[in-house]
């Protein structure tokens, strides 16, 4: 893990694509890659002195599914004491 959090902060740095003190949202569905992503940025805000934000949006197109995805996304955020 620690080479793709190194890998992931070598290309922010190498494109600006995150400055220090940036806000950034980041949209969570619940699917392993934005769960990936959001772990990630977490593990790094410090690094950038950014803030994050975890936005989950409930289309309502898979009502089996959806309400989970959401709960999870909740609770995923609140373990890493995210808004």
């Amino acid at each position: 893990m620690q080479h793709l959090i190194k890998k992931i902060k070598h290309t922010l740095c190498r494109y600006h694509m995150i400055q220090k003190g940036d806000l950034v949202v980041v949209g969570v569905s619940g699917g392993p890659d934005s769960v990936c992503l959001l772990r990630v940025l977490n593990e790094i805000r410090h690094d950038f002195n950014m803030d994050l934000i975890a936005a989950h949006f409930n289309h309502g197109l898979r009502p089996l599914e959806d309400d989970a995805e959401t709960r999870f996304v909740e609770m995923l955020s609140a373990s890493l004491d995210l808004p």
